[in-house]
């Protein structure tokens, strides 16, 4: 299980999955308050989506004898991660204007998800390669 690279990189999507709701998305200032931060703690359905790719990364490891299954759920865990950009967007826009804040900006927690995604696509294409080498494999038997 961990022998296989593909469980490395869904270890790490894993983590940065569950890391998103730790590490702040946004940080903004308004006039003569402190600096006011938003985590995807902050909203349900943002939580939701910020969890599930790293629950989904978590199972996917486990289904290492079953490359196809495990395979699948990397797409799905993928596809589950890009969902979570667009409702932040969504997100911190109304929280930009229910604070009025002066000065905005991104914070690093905000590129997660892109990094979720791309450990995704490594161990997709991690098991791609187990695949073709088993195929081989069989083809010389």
């Amino acid at each position: 299980m961990i022998q296989r690279i593909q469980t490395v990189w869904l270890l790490l999507a894993a983590i940065a999955s569950f890391l998103i709701t730790r590490i702040p998305l946004f940080v903004g200032k308004a006039t003569a308050m402190p600096d006011r931060y938003y985590l995807a703690t902050e909203s349900l359905p943002l939580f939701i989506l910020a969890v599930v790719p790293g629950i989904i990364a978590v199972v996917a490891i486990f289904l290492f004898k079953n490359r196809k299954k495990q395979l699948r759920f990397c797409l799905i865990g993928m596809f589950t991660s890009l969902p979570f950009l667009f409702w932040q967007m969504q997100k911190i826009s109304d929280f930009v204007k229910e604070n009025s804040l002066t000065t905005a900006s991104y914070y690093w927690g905000a590129i997660l998800p892109l990094v979720v995604f791309t450990f995704f696509i490594f161990a997709i294409r991690n098991i791609r390669k187990d695949e073709k080498l088993i195929k081989s494999l069989d083809r010389l038997r």
